[in-house]
């Protein structure tokens, strides 16, 4: 994990490591939050066309 890595390397900079661990948390949380938003755009259109498929039959 490129983290434990940055944690190591930074041993006589703690500041640092803080950081970039904060920096890397944000990174994935919106990355997180960005396919959970896909996900559900993906999920309504598949439901629209299903009922749009079965309203025209």
């Amino acid at each position: 994990m490129r983290v434990s890595d940055d944690l190591q390397e930074n041993k006589s900079n703690p500041e640092a490591s803080a950081s970039e661990v904060v920096a890397w948390v944000f990174v994935e949380r919106e990355l997180r939050e960005r396919l959970a938003r896909e996900k559900e755009m993906r999920e309504a259109m598949k439901n629209l066309e299903r009922s749009t498929a079965r309203n025209a039959a």
